[in-house]
Parts: structure tokens; C-alpha cells; sequence
């Protein structure tokens, strides 16, 4: 990632935290800032994408125009920022066209996002539990873009859990961010919180 880029996403990043102070720690900017540097990341930001699905071609543009519309709409917060900064970073190791290796990235970036950050936070109850829910995040930012092609058994479980919330704004944001009609991303939405909201008044119905 050349670092015209690099202080592109610092700025946005400062911006982020500086307008949104409380829901932020105060290490998040510097922590964010140094990550910019990591050789994951940067191998990762440099990977090219299929134009056809993401003209925006590389992850790094991606992942800025993501964090940007987060910022941008007021929806940004803490596990939401760090959700998109590592949502894609598997890819940089799951570079194969084949479909079963692009479909491996969620899982790949998982893994990596809990080693980077349990590095860089100090080991806290809370980080941990924060580390947690980014890694979520990660894992599961694909099935809640494609609920009507997902398995209802994962579809319940995404919607059981209590980042739900954060984990429906990065998708939407990952899905704008590379040009899809915003009837689609909103279609899908709908849905997922239709069956949030029937699942929730059923179980006060028991």
C-alpha cells in the first residue's frame, strides 16, 4: 500500500474516532494507525480484486470506501471500524480464483484478525470479549449478504447474535462500497430483520 494511501486511511481513521470519542479507547487511533504498517495488512490492502464484483479493484480501496461510508452516514463505532478494517483481510492468503479458496477468506481472516489483535490489545476481559466480536464480524460478513441464499439454520444464528446490529452495518457498507444496487443490499436487509423480529415475538409469545 503506497503511503499516499496510507495517510488517506490515518485521516479517515482520526476522523472516525475524533467525531465519535465515546465509543472508542483511547490506544484505538494509534493501535489502527500501526496496523497500516503490518505486513498482513499491507499484503492484503495490495491484493487485487475481480473487476467484475469489485470495480473499486484492490481490498485497501475497498475497505476505505467501506470505513467511509460508515463515517459518512453516522453509523460508525468501534467494533464496527475495526469490523471493516479486518472484514477482508483473509484475502490477502486466499489469492486462487477458485471459488472454494475466495470462499475460505472469511475463516482464513478470522484466524488472522484474532492473532493481529491479540497482539496489539492487552489482554483484558473486555479486549477479549471485543476480539471476539470482531472476529465474528469477519467470519460471518458473507451469509448475512446473501440471507436468501443462506442456510436458515445459519441464517437463525446470525440474527441470534448481539452484534447483529454491527454485523448488519458492515454489510451493508461492503456491499455499497463495491457498487451493488442499494435495492438489493436493502432487499436483504429487510429480510434478515423481518425474521429478527418474527423470531423475537415468537419467543415472547412462548
Amino acid at each position: 500500500m503506497n503511503s499516499e494511501m496510507k495517510e488517506k486511511f490515518r485521516y479517515l481513521i482520526s476522523n472516525c474516532i475524533r467525531d465519535n470519542p465515546e465509543t472508542f479507547e483511547k490506544t484505538d487511533e494509534e493501535i489502527l494507525h500501526n496496523l497500516l504498517d503490518d505486513e498482513d495488512v499491507n499484503l492484503t490492502f495490495d491484493t487485487e480484486q475481480n473487476p467484475v464484483f469489485h470495480p473499486e479493484e484492490n481490498v485497501g480501496n475497498h475497505t476505505y470506501l467501506m470505513i467511509e461510508y460508515l463515517y459518512s452516514t453516522g453509523a460508525i463505532n468501534r467494533v464496527r471500524l475495526f469490523g471493516a478494517f479486518f472484514h477482508d483481510i483473509g484475502k490477502g492468503r486466499c489469492t486462487s480464483p477458485s471459488p472454494a479458496t475466495l470462499r475460505a477468506h472469511p475463516s482464513v481472516g478470522a484466524e488472522m484478525t484474532a492473532k493481529i489483535l491479540s497482539a496489539s490489545l492487552e489482554d483484558t476481559s473486555e479486549n477479549r470479549v471485543f476480539i471476539q466480536q470482531i472476529c465474528m464480524i469477519v467470519k460471518k460478513h458473507m451469509p448475512i449478504k446473501g440471507v436468501m441464499e443462506t442456510r436458515p439454520s445459519k441464517v437463525d444464528k446470525i440474527i441470534s447474535l448481539d452484534i447483529f446490529e454491527d454485523l448488519r452495518q458492515v454489510a451493508v457498507a461492503d456491499e455499497i462500497s463495491r457498487g451493488v444496487d442499494i435495492t438489493r443490499v436493502y432487499w436483504n436487509v429487510l429480510l434478515l430483520l423481518r425474521m429478527k423480529y418474527i423470531r423475537q415475538y415468537d419467543e415472547r409469545e412462548e
